[in-house]
């Protein structure tokens, strides 16, 4: 399975627990940003401190509480499957 270079994926999720979305970015597995809402309609690129970015990963995220212990969980999926030529 391939990635295509071209696809792109947003989410929002309180990934801190502070209250605000914040919004995660990806553009193809290389390309991947969290912004940290600062609130007012601000962000702060956030890559680093994360956790989430790491290179080669799909682009297709899903933010839920998948344990219930009320902070959100991270789902990675690779829903393209790009076949050969």
């Amino acid at each position: 399975m391939a990635l295509r270079a071209d696809q792109r994926a947003a989410s929002f999720a309180d990934t801190d627990n502070d209250g605000k979305p914040d919004l995660f970015v990806t553009y193809g597995a290389a390309w991947q940003h969290l912004f940290h809402n600062l609130g007012g309609g601000k962000f702060e690129a956030s890559r680093e401190q994360s956790g989430l970015c790491y290179p080669g990963t799909p682009p297709e995220r899903c933010f839920f509480d998948y344990n219930r212990d009320g902070l959100v969980d991270c789902f990675f999926s690779n829903g393209a499957v790009i076949p050969s030529e």
